[in-house]
């Protein structure tokens, strides 16, 4: 069993419709950053601007979201990033003490979000809205 900090990563990977999915993140040198996370590169790809804003099957961009400052990096300034209907994950870290309280995927178009399902470290199962 993982660690308690990371059980929302475990329930995710377990998932039968979202489980299968890879994570994107933007490579530093794009100038977007990220506030520090863990999470081991093996479940991760480091990508460019063009590659990050493509819709896939397979893959979802990555944001890191904290009470304070907000999402990392900012969905609004990455350039071309609303080009249709995709899902992205959001982890929710707190502000405070750097701990993650879970994750969620949402359905993005045109700058709204929809929650699609919710997997916290607090619960034995995921969330689904």
């Amino acid at each position: 069993m993982p660690k308690k900090e990371q059980l929302w990563f475990f329930h995710f990977k377990q998932n039968k419709t979202y489980g299968h999915l890879r994570i994107k993140c933007l490579k530093r040198e794009t100038g977007f950053g990220y506030p520090p996370f863990s999470l081991d590169q093996a479940y991760y790809d480091s990508v460019d601007i063009e590659e990050f804003n493509l819709i896939e099957d397979d893959r979802i961009p990555f944001f890191v979201g904290m009470a304070i400052s907000g999402v990392s990096p900012r969905m609004e300034k990455i350039p071309g990033f609303f080009n249709g209907r995709k899902m992205v994950m959001v982890i929710s870290k707190s502000s405070f003490n750097s701990l993650v309280g879970g994750v969620s995927i949402y359905e993005c178009e045109n700058g709204l979000r929809n929650t699609l399902i919710t997997f916290r470290n607090d619960q034995p199962n995921p969330v689904i809205v």
